[in-house]
């Protein structure tokens, strides 16, 4: 019997404990053939990464990109009735017949599998000839006798008392059936690393807040991840950033007092003290690994476009050589930006050439933004130095 693993989750963002859980399942499957499955949906605060962005830093991981799955519903979605939950997009690879398939889930999962747990006995099971067929040993009579000692194992049970698809792996390792009579389980925790509880959802707010500065995030992403990625830490610092000021800005709107939890993602339940400690964690964490303080704000620089002085300025009385000041300053400012700018972009270059496993669209969207916000500030200049020639100004790229 060929055997597969699953690991299937949300994986936002999937770090290093998820990957030495995917190792583990794979020790236990002995063709290798392990998959991640998981959902491509449309980001929210609380899953802001879609299946490519997933796929990405899995493979930058070191797994196959053949063995990252995308699947369209999850055993904790609330419209999937658990016990109806199968991987179709993987089970359509294989025999139906020859395969078994070993799927890994969190410990505070399990119940979802396993709402009822025993040892099955014959007055108690509608089918006795199904049942005789996996308890050899029982005795035919009437009586309520369990299991033989010698060959007692653990039974996961339908409310009829019937045996379920979803069964325990332990006790099953040497007569597993296929995955079209069962799927096998097995419990391994990807919620610690390096020991340290801590939950994607605090990764999310740490690596997405102004609090930190550059510096700090890319030593606390390497620590996470186990290896550092110039674009992948750009591509999640970005969407977890936009993800925070999006959660700011509902709770601006409605701050009152949570009494209840109230569901937040999928599987996720919002418990204000529970944020609270979870936060305090992580900020112990972050001190531990690099030895220094994370107890206060340290990035105080102001958002772009933040301005806290406002100038009110008559243009009717405003003298034509104060004008032409300000036309130049305006153009000196431009300059500057512009030189930043193609700097950064310099920067950005000798980083990306530096890492040789950087993600496939790293040039498509990275140079592209670099080139329209070169090509920007130039017609800027332009237009600031003469504005009678905005309409035969032609802007010029900057390729690198």
């Amino acid at each position: 019997m060929k055997k597969i693993g699953i690991y299937p989750g949300n994986f936002q963002p999937p770090v290093k404990s998820h990957f030495a859980v995917y190792e583990k399942l794979v020790s236990l499957v002995d063709d290798a053939d392990v998959y991640v499955a998981t959902t491509d949906r449309e980001p929210t605060p609380d899953a802001p990464l879609n299946f490519g962005d997933k796929e990405q830093i899995w493979t930058r991981h070191g797994v196959s990109d053949i063995y990252v799955t995308k699947i369209t519903s999850m055993p904790t979605d609330k419209s999937i009735k658990v016990s109806e939950w199968r991987t179709q997009q993987i089970f359509k690879k294989f025999s139906s017949q020859y395969t078994a398939a070993i799927m890994t889930v969190n410990p505070g999962d399990i119940h979802l599998f396993s709402k009822r747990k025993g040892i099955p006995v014959v007055s108690k099971v509608k089918s006795p000839i199904k049942l005789a067929e996996i308890l050899k040993d029982l005795s035919s009579s009437d009586e309520e006798l369990p299991i033989n000692s010698d060959n007692k194992k653990e039974f996961w049970l339908n409310p009829d008392g019937s045996i379920q698809y979803f069964q325990p792996y332990k006790g099953n390792e040497n007569n597993l059936k296929s995955f079209t009579e069962h799927m096998y389980i097995i419990t391994l925790d990807d919620t610690k690393v390096e020991g340290n509880p801590i939950s994607t959802a605090n990764i999310r707010r740490v690596l997405g807040s102004m609090k930190y500065n550059d510096d700090q995030k890319k030593k606390f992403f390497t620590w996470l991840f186990g290896w550092f990625d110039i674009s992948l830490y750009k591509l999640i610092t970005t969407k977890f950033t936009l993800a925070n000021k999006i959660v700011k800005s509902e709770d601006n709107i409605d701050n009152t007092p949570k009494t209840s939890p109230s569901v937040v993602g999928i599987g996720t339940l919002r418990y204000p003290n529970v944020e609270k400690s979870l936060s305090n964690a992580v900020t112990e964490i972050l001190g531990e690994i690099m030895n220094e303080d994370f107890s206060s704000t340290l990035n105080n620089t102001s958002a772009d476009g933040d301005n806290n002085t406002s100038t009110t300025t008559d243009n009717s009385t405003q003298s034509s050589a104060q004008q032409a000041s300000d036309k130049a300053l305006k153009v000196q400012t431009l300059v500057q930006q512009k030189k930043a700018q193609e700097l950064q972009s310099k920067q950005d270059k000798q980083q990306r050439d530096g890492y040789a496993t950087t993600v496939r669209n790293y040039d498509t969207i990275k140079k592209k933004a670099n080139r329209d916000k070169l090509d920007s500030l130039n017609k800027q200049i332009s237009q600031a130095a003469n504005p009678s020639s905005l309409s035969t100004t032609s802007t010029t790229s900057t390729s690198y």
